[in-house]
């Protein structure tokens, strides 16, 4: 099974995913490496093994970027053993960062236009202060904004979404403006 994504492309075979990278400029395949090598390390069993990768890809080369993992099912999760919940991890962009800001992200990441994600009942479950939620709130609208910039034309965004995106998202901007 292959799925599409903005910055790559997922094939999912018995227990590999290999990942294609479509935009690298940024360093997404070489940082998602580092982690996921780090990761099993240090953690082993953790998340997903790092299985093989090809990182040498340049912008005007053909041959993008590819990484393989082994249980692919596990592709962008994280299990905690200690408080047996499974995390959602974006590995890409791994690093340290900020739980409103990786609320906001999930929830108005474009991939939810698929309508998979219900961002006001995971939010619900999420116990956050009232700053908190403020800082949420603010972080998807922001997020949003940024997706809706990209989606526009001549966006980085544009050429791997469906027709139509732009109007959804800008309609999605306008709701969370009020």
């Amino acid at each position: 099974m292959t799925a599409g994504r903005c910055t790559h492309d997922l094939e999912f075979h018995d227990d590999v995913a290999i990942k294609r990278y479509a935009s690298w400029g940024r360093g997404e395949p070489r940082r998602e490496w580092q982690a996921l090598t780090l990761l099993a390390e240090h953690a082993p069993g953790l998340g997903p093994v790092p299985v093989r990768a090809a990182l040498d890809g340049l912008a005007t080369d053909p041959r993008p970027p590819v990484l393989g993992m082994a249980d692919g099912n596990r592709a962008n999760y994280l299990w905690d053993e200690h408080d047996r919940r499974v995390r959602l991890i974006d590995w890409e962009d791994s690093g340290r960062n900020d739980r409103a800001f990786e609320l906001g992200e999930l929830c108005e990441h474009i991939s939810r236009l698929d309508g998979a994600l219900d961002a006001r009942r995971l939010l619900a479950l999420v116990d956050l202060t009232p700053a908190e939620a403020l800082r949420v709130r603010d972080f998807r609208l922001l997020i949003a904004l940024g997706w809706f910039l990209q989606l526009g034309p001549g966006g980085p965004a544009a050429p791997h979404n469906p027709p139509g995106t732009l109007a959804v998202q800008a309609s999605r901007v306008l709701r969370l403006l009020g």
